[in-house]
């Protein structure tokens, strides 16, 4: 089935019916039941259902909040990264941001927020080894988040259109949204991802800019080199292995530990935490074995920290980290972090900045961060004939651009390692005119909220 048929099956079967009601369709957890309750004074609220896939029957629910005061003037829909994290962190972020921003004035901006399916208060992802399962998780990326959001602008403002607004992963399903419905869009905004870049430069810039960016990072934190060779040294012990607290009793060995820094340098705003998190694991010369400990366990209450877990024994299959490893390949067209790959991307950084392997003081060659399969899934899904939706293509975006004349905004940071400016190159070239592009000089990953331009960016 190509994709536009795909796509065009999944529209027909999209459930009309759209819940307002506040009783949850789905049976909440705790942090669910706790955020809506943090948020029932200030935000309208609900659930409403969608067929799960083109060819199912079967429903699942998509809950979505945003203000009471909103009149929804200015409709924005906002994407958050991922994937497979919550938006609930979003509605004070974004709204502290466009206080901040807005020079005493009252912007304009009706910020509407969608837990994506399988996460928050949404269905959660399907589990389990089964071909019809991971044919499921398949249409739990951009494309089935793109035809959620769908449902929910007919519903909540009729005929009108939105502008669409996406960080990191939500920058990709804004792309997505461009490719699939450009004439529901008013403006499109995207920060922190960018399109059409082969699968191993995409891993050779990250990696090298974890390199480049944490050379910065030191000459604020010079003390900090020394604690990062030392937990390198302790780390790589592949047997020092720790039990996380995230409700589950994974265990994070080795190197595995360190994927939370690696992510905390990608976000400028974040370089605090993660110079007081090596001065507590590596607090007089050498490393603390209870510290690190403490890390493992408060790290992954708050963050995706993966577990090497292999893809083919039946544990994988039964955890979060499925999904998120389907949608990488299959989605956004990642292939997982080898040996053979980490090898080849090492060899080019050695020739093209004279930096060794060993010189790369935090690496997520070392330590998955956001996808945490140590082999290909590919032949898994090939085995279980799974059809993978196909990548965005940046020519198709540039002719959808060209035919509505969506206004399209696209920024970096100089201080993101997660998707670093370099990779930007390619589209901005590749659309021209079409593009508003901005690289933020001072932020990194976070700039999507600390950048003013972003906020005046969305209200005009």
């Amino acid at each position: 089935m190509t994709l536009t048929l795909a796509l065009t099956t999944f529209l027909i079967l999209v459930s009309a019916s759209f819940a307002k009601a506040v009783d949850a369709p789905i049976a909440m957890d705790t942090e669910c039941s706790e955020f809506i309750n943090s948020i029932e004074a200030r935000y309208k609220y609900g659930w409403f259902q969608v067929a799960e896939t083109p060819t199912s029957s079967e429903k699942i629910s998509i809950f979505y909040f945003y203000k009471k005061i909103a009149n929804l003037k200015n409709p924005v829909i906002f994407f958050n990264g991922g994937p497979g994290f919550t938006s609930h962190g979003m509605a004070s972020t974004l709204e502290i941001s466009k206080t901040k921003y807005s020079g005493g004035k009252n912007i304009d901006i009706d910020f509407i927020f969608m837990d994506q399916r399988g996460t928050g208060c949404s269905s959660r992802f399907p589990v389990g080894a089964s071909p019809q399962t991971i044919e499921k998780l398949n249409w739990y990326g951009s494309a089935g988040i793109v035809n959620d959001a769908e449902e929910l602008r007919k519903n909540l403002i009729g005929s009108r259109k939105w502008k669409v607004f996406g960080q990191s992963f939500g920058g990709h399903v804004v792309h997505r949204y461009i490719q699939m419905f450009p004439k529901s869009i008013v403006k499109a905004y995207a920060h922190g991802y960018s399109e059409g870049i082969a699968d191993f430069d995409f891993s050779f810039a990250r990696i090298a800019s974890q390199h480049t960016i944490m050379q910065s990072y030191l000459k604020k934190f010079p003390e900090d080199r020394q604690r990062l060779l030392l937990l390198n040294q302790y780390l790589a012990d592949a047997s020092k292995c720790f039990i996380t607290k995230d409700g589950q009793g994974n265990e994070v060995c080795g190197y595995e530990i360190s994927s939370m820094l690696i992510s905390y340098l990608g976000f400028r705003n974040n370089w605090e935490i993660l110079h007081a998190d090596l001065r507590h694991m590596v607090p007089d010369g050498e490393v603390s074995t209870d510290k690190v400990r403490r890390f493992v366990g408060n790290a992954a209450a708050t963050f995706s920290i993966y577990h090497g877990l292999t893809p083919f024994n039946e544990e994988f299959f039964m955890t979060k980290d499925l999904a998120l490893n389907i949608l990488g390949v299959s989605d956004t067209d990642r292939s997982p972090m080898d040996y053979d790959k980490c090898i080849a991307v090492y060899e080019r950084i050695q020739t093209v900045y004279n930096v060794k392997a060993a010189d790369i003081l935090l690496d997520e060659c070392k330590a998955p961060v956001q996808f945490g399969y140590r082999d290909s899934i590919m032949p898994v899904l090939k085995a279980k004939n799974v059809q993978l939706v196909n990548s965005i293509s940046i020519l198709e975006i540039k002719a959808k651009l060209a035919e509505t004349k969506i206004p399209f905004f696209l920024y970096s940071g100089s201080f993101d390692c997660m998707v670093p400016k370099e990779l930007f190159q390619n589209e901005v070239k590749v659309l021209g005119k079409l593009v508003t592009y901005t690289n933020f000089p001072d932020s990194g990953h976070e700039g999507f909220m600390s950048e003013a331009r972003v906020i005046h960016d969305l209200a005009n």
